[in-house]
């Protein structure tokens, strides 16, 4: 680990890269510190990197090179599926990505690491052969005060970070026969009042910037709860076995 990131590395380069930017350490080992965000959510995603854990460890176990990128600073004071200041990116989003500038050299090294992890997959595989899955949670019937019945959502920022064949219907449909409420990207929002669920800046940025697919997932709450290991499992096992098959 450095700065705040954990790098969890195949033997092998990857074809699957996972991205966990919100698993943040308490906000309150840091009071004092810094400077927090001027707006923005500050939880962080609990139990998300315990299915990505077990999606890593499903697909090396079956011969698939997988690497995991994990963020440990609070996302009161950073977070990292938002552009830093200065990126051309910036001014689209309301929520900042960071406030006080000495947390900079933090935010810079998630990318760093998971930019290198991509750079590994695409010399050895092709663009055309890897996938980055930047993972997350919501909570059902809290996203914007619209109600959502969805186990699964897959953020794709309305398929513009799908670049070749199509993963995200292929995903999507996986998960749905093995009975998890899915929720596909199209090229219309997911609901009436706007799509909550469009796709955040990582997806986006390394789609745009090398040329990948990539895939935002969002996991219902009750698979990331102490009590919900047992379905969380299932759900890293079905996504395992989608990868597995696929690449």
């Amino acid at each position: 680990m450095r700065d705040f990131v954990v790098s969890t590395k195949s033997d092998h380069p990857p074809k699957i890269v996972l991205s966990v930017p919100h698993d943040g350490l308490w906000t309150q080992n840091f009071t004092g510190h810094f400077t927090p965000r001027e707006n923005g959510v500050g939880g962080s995603d609990r139990f998300v990197t315990p299915i990505a854990n077990d999606i890593l460890v499903y697909c090396q176990e079956k011969g698939l090179g997988v690497d995991m990128i994990r963020f440990l600073m609070p996302r009161r004071y950073i977070d990292a599926n938002r552009p830093a200041p200065g990126m051309r990116d910036y001014a689209k989003y309301e929520e900042t990505s960071f406030s006080d500038e000495r947390l900079r050299v933090y935010y810079n090294a998630y990318f760093e690491e998971l930019e290198a992890s991509i750079d590994r997959a695409i010399a050895t595989h092709g663009k055309q052969n890897i996938l980055v899955l930047d993972l997350h949670g919501f909570v059902r019937g809290r996203r914007e005060g619209q109600v959502t019945d969805f186990d699964v959502v897959l953020g794709t920022c309305h398929r513009k970070t799908i670049r070749y064949g199509e993963p995200d219907k292929s995903l999507g449909g996986h998960l749905s026969k093995a009975g998890f409420n899915t929720f596909t990207p199209g090229n219309a929002d997911v609901l009436p009042g706007g799509d909550p669920f469009y796709g955040g800046f990582i997806s986006e940025y390394v789609a745009n910037e090398y040329e990948v697919n990539a895939i935002q997932i969002e996991t219902e709450k009750r698979f990331r709860s102490q009590d919900g290991g047992l379905v969380g499992a299932r759900l890293a096992q079905t996504i395992g076995d989608w990868l597995t098959a696929t690449f």
